[in-house]
C-alpha cells in the first residue's frame, strides 16, 4: 500500500494498492483505496474500488470491501470529489491521479508521486 499524506489527526489512514491503479481509455483513473487505522491498531478497516474522472473532478465507488468480501456497489453514482465526507479521494487526486482536468501521463508517474508525496505541479 501507497499511503495517501492525509492530515496527522485523522484516526484513519488512507493508501494505494499500486498493481490496481489503471487508466481507462475514457480517461477515468480506477484503483483502489485502503482504510486502515492510525496509531497502535493497525489491520485493514475497509477497502473501496473508485474511479476517479479528472476531467469533472468526480468519483465513482464501484464496490466495498468490509468484513471479509467485496460487495459491488448498487447503481453507482459520479459525485463532486469536493463534496465528500472522506477526504481521501481529493488528496489521491491533487497528490498523484490528476493534473489540472486530465489523468497525469502514466500510472508509473502516479505512483512516482505516491511514493515521493511531491507532486511536479
Amino acid at each position: 500500500m501507497l499511503e495517501i499524506d492525509m492530515p496527522p489527526q485523522r484516526e484513519l489512514r488512507y493508501g494505494v494498492d499500486p498493481q490496481t491503479i489503471r487508466i481507462t481509455g475514457d480517461g477515468v483513473v480506477r484503483y483502489v483505496a485502503i482504510a486502515t487505522r492510525g496509531g497502535g491498531q493497525r489491520g485493514p478497516v475497509n477497502a473501496f474500488y473508485e474511479g476517479l474522472r479528472c476531467a469533472t473532478g468526480e468519483v465513482k465507488t464501484y464496490a466495498r470491501f468490509t468484513g471479509d468480501s467485496w460487495h459491488e456497489a448498487k447503481d453507482p453514482q459520479w459525485q463532486d470529489v469536493g463534496s465528500l465526507r472522506s477526504t481521501h479521494t481529493l488528496a489521491l487526486a491533487r497528490q498523484a491521479i490528476c493534473r489540472s482536468a486530465a489523468p497525469r501521463d502514466s500510472v508509473d508517474e502516479m505512483v512516482r508521486l505516491l511514493k515521493n508525496q511531491k507532486p511536479l505541479d
